[in-house]
């Protein structure tokens, strides 16, 4: 018999609408944390969770993060407002992409 994909994972926020998706944002400087992020973000609507993917041995950034916005339609302003934008300048002048913002995936369970 042919194995199930295992089902999608991804617990909606407390403060989320039932109609919130996850977003990914990409090409971050890895100077940025969700302190300097945030103030852009907000920029799109009102952010529920902001997480910088991080290294789990050294902490350091991976120039990622996922966001939940209070609703869908929040999202996808961001996506309009943010994708492929260059809006974070890295001080230490060794990425120069633009964010990349778009719909994130949802987790499978192992």
């Amino acid at each position: 018999p042919e194995a199930k994909a295992a089902p999608l994972e991804d617990q909606l926020p407390t403060g989320c609408a039932k109609d919130a998706i996850k977003l990914f944002a990409g090409n971050i400087p890895k100077s940025y944390g969700e302190e300097q992020l945030l103030p852009l973000f907000e920029k799109a609507g009102k952010v529920i969770e902001l997480i910088v993917l991080r290294d789990k041995t050294t902490h350091e950034s991976k120039g990622s993060a996922f966001i939940w916005y209070a609703n869908r339609v929040m999202a996808e302003t961001a996506i309009q407002q943010l994708n492929m934008v260059h809006d974070l300048t890295d001080p230490t002048g060794q990425q120069d992409r633009p964010l990349v913002v778009r719909r994130g995936q949802a987790r499978r369970r192992p």
